[in-house]
Order: structure tokens, then C-alpha cells, then sequence
């Protein structure tokens, strides 16, 4: 879904990040020759972006509906420690939505074609019944909840 740059900042590593007006964030790196925006290297060239439209990834990720509830979580698994079964395929029941929450570090979440580098702040959303898997990149900590409607418990 694509929205309007408002500004720019960087991540903890020094890359270029852009603020969206759906207040999510996407980097904007120049890397030739994988990722050409030489504009981002400079404070004029982001100036000139502001306004200009970017592609939003996590618009595109289920939003969780406004009647779900936690109502169960897992332990918190570490990079070492992550089960293979959520490393492969898996899905939640019928109901039950999860919300990955990062709490260190990136980790990767892949839904058929689709996949989002989550980290603390930005969760991943589960919808019910969906095939899914998570990757973690480097060091990870983190976590997930799980949510139902009242009248699906």
C-alpha cells in the first residue's frame, strides 16, 4: 500500500529510515547495485522525498480486530532457543489470533510470499488459521500472545 513520506530518521545502526503518514517506518538505504536511492544520502534529497509516496509492507499485515483479547502467551524464546515448530509452518486455531512481540533484536516473519523484519515496537500480527513461520536475524528476544473474541473462548 503506498503513503506519504513525513520525514526520516535513522535505526540504532545509522541507516535511513522514512515515517510514513500510517506512522509505520520502511528503510530507504542506498546499497548499489541491490537498492538505488542515492537521493537518501543527502539531507536535500530526503528533503525533496517528503510528500513522495513509499511502498508500506506492514499495512499490508492482518490488524488484529477490535473484540480480540489475551488470553495466553508464551515464554519468551531467545535465538538458541526457538522451537523448530515455529521455525516451519504452523498456524493458530480457528479464533485465535497471536500477536508477535520482539522484545530484542530482529526477527523475521513470513506469511506465503509476504514477510516482515519485525523489532521492539513493531509486532507481528497472526490471523487464525494461517500458515506462518518466523525467522530470527541475529541475536532475538521474544514472545507471543494469544487473543480471542469473548465469544470464541
Amino acid at each position: 500500500m503506498q503513503r506519504a513520506i513525513v520525514g526520516f530518521d535513522t535505526d540504532e545502526e545509522g541507516h535511513w529510515v522514512a515515517e510514513l503518514d500510517c506512522g509505520h517506518t520502511q528503510h530507504v538505504r542506498h546499497r548499489p547495485p541491490f537498492e538505488l536511492r542515492p537521493w537518501v544520502t543527502s539531507e536535500e534529497g530526503r528533503r525533496e522525498k517528503v510528500g513522495a509516496a513509499l511502498e508500506c509492507t506492514f499495512c499490508d499485515m492482518p490488524t488484529l480486530p477490535d473484540d480480540v483479547r489475551p488470553y495466553d502467551q508464551t515464554r519468551v524464546f531467545e535465538t538458541g532457543a526457538i522451537p523448530a515448530g515455529l521455525r516451519k509452518d504452523h498456524r493458530t486455531k480457528s479464533g485465535v489470533w497471536g500477536r508477535i512481540v520482539v522484545e530484542q533484536g530482529h526477527l523475521r516473519y513470513t506469511v506465503g510470499e509476504r514477510a516482515w523484519t519485525l523489532r521492539p515496537g513493531v509486532d507481528g500480527i497472526i490471523a487464525p488459521e494461517v500458515l506462518h513461520h518466523v525467522t530470527p536475524v541475529g541475536q532475538v528476544r521474544f514472545r507471543v500472545v494469544f487473543l480471542r473474541a469473548p465469544s470464541d473462548a
